[in-house]
């Protein structure tokens, strides 16, 4: 049996003393481990009572055990030499640790000292040995078990809806942030307008209002400098200024060369007109061949004369023409919602020519 042996047999008391502050040590590391995971608990505000304690407990016994038994080996162990010098505090006066110094040597005043620490050891009473727990082992113990336990039940009267969480303590606590606005511009050049609001300032990330590009007469809607076709638009999650121009162009003319052809040799038919000698041709019509007719038409070349504009013998078709024309033009104003712009073209380049 060697000495370490015999120590822990003839004096379990110190092994004991060994167990326990292992076992407290572990319990303020465990405590410690409590204080955090209830820390991020309540912070996160877990609303689930049976996982806060559960989580809670279980790290607490794990924790214990895991450090306790880092603590025993790496720490309180008892040791041959620790044992004798605790047994010679009893008033031994150093005899068990020089019996252990010289436990190999065999001199006689080795065999002798030996003798008299064994006859002193069988005085000593083990009861006479006290537990040694220092006072900084006790007050780490107090700290970290108040600490945890105070996370603990914080953690879970979060949970059961008694206390708000410490997130939102910290958000009602510290002052919100200012809102960030965005400013957009929707701008016309020319050839119409924008239907809505054209100067907005949006929240960051908010949507704006809605707008709607309309053509004046005249115009169509090309499409948005962005390269949106659509007249109407709806920018969404908007994150930084915006300048967007609504782009119109004008209609094509079909044209209007009517005119033209009412004063020219070209708007008339064949046999209508007067030949270079001044004299009428062929004509059916009475009053063809007086002279003063002839002069009231004028006298340029390429102007209608009086023959094809003559209904009566008297009467110049060319103002119930003009009467005819007027009257129409007055109502295709009327009924403009009726028609479209390219009916309406079609309609008034058929009057011109006629």
């Amino acid at each position: 049996m060697n000495q370490e042996t015999h120590f822990e047999m003839r004096y379990p008391r110190l092994s004991k003393e060994a167990v326990i502050r292992s076992l407290l040590a572990g319990l303020s590391v465990a405590f410690g481990v409590d204080f955090v995971i209830g820390a991020l608990f309540w912070f996160l505000g877990t609303n689930s009572l049976a996982l806060v304690l559960g989580v809670l407990f279980g790290a607490l016994i794990v924790t214990t055990a895991a450090a306790g038994a880092i603590f025993y080996f790496t720490k309180f162990k008892p040791t041959v030499k620790g044992n004798a010098r605790r047994i010679d505090g009893l008033g031994l006066e150093e005899r068990v640790i020089t019996m252990i110094d010289y436990a190999s040597d065999d001199s006689l005043i080795a065999k002798l000292q030996r003798e008299d620490a064994i006859k002193a050891l069988k005085d000593v009473d083990e009861k006479s040995l006290k537990l040694i727990i220092t006072k900084k082992m006790i007050i780490s113990l107090a700290v970290s078990a108040a600490l945890g336990l105070t996370m603990v039940i914080l953690a879970s009267l979060n949970a059961v809806g008694l206390l708000r969480s410490f997130k939102e303590i910290l958000d009602d606590a510290l002052p919100d942030e200012p809102p960030v606005y965005i400013p957009i511009s929707y701008i016309v050049e020319e050839g119409g307008y924008i239907e809505g609001e054209m100067e907005q300032l949006v929240l960051l990330g908010e949507n704006a209002e809605p707008v709607t590009a309309i053509p004046e007469d005249g115009y169509s809607f090309e499409g948005w400098d962005d390269g949106y076709k659509k007249p109407t638009r709806n920018d969404t999650d908007i994150d930084h200024p915006l300048i967007l121009t609504a782009i119109f162009v004008p209609l094509e003319d079909d044209g209007d060369g009517g005119d033209d052809g009412q004063n020219g040799d070209d708007g008339q038919s064949p046999g209508e007109q007067e030949g270079d000698s001044g004299s009428p041709g062929e004509s059916d019509q009475p009053g063809d061949q007086e002279g003063e007719d002839s002069d009231q038409i004028g006298q340029g070349a390429g102007k209608y004369n009086k023959v094809n504009q003559i209904i009566d013998g008297s009467t110049y078709y060319r103002e119930f023409l003009e009467e005819y024309k007027d009257t129409i033009m007055e109502l295709l104003k009327k009924r403009t919602e009726e028609l479209t712009e390219e009916e309406k073209a079609i309609i008034e380049a058929y009057i011109n020519i006629v």
